[in-house]
């Protein structure tokens, strides 16, 4: 079986960022949504990685 080669766009590390942080911001919305967790959990969490990262 021949295997379709895939093409990749090319695009500015700055717009991958902001295409991520719009990425995880919806996903953070739809499980506040479903009462799964809060922006302020999720940003206690970020809080919480980046000291530990830190040390």
């Amino acid at each position: 079986m021949q295997e379709k080669r895939k093409e990749f766009e090319i695009m500015p590390v700055e717009d991958l960022a902001l295409s991520n942080a719009y990425q995880l911001e919806a996903l953070i919305c739809v499980l506040e949504k479903k009462g799964l967790l809060t922006k302020k959990e999720v940003l206690k969490e970020i809080e919480a990685a980046n000291l530990s990262r830190k040390k």
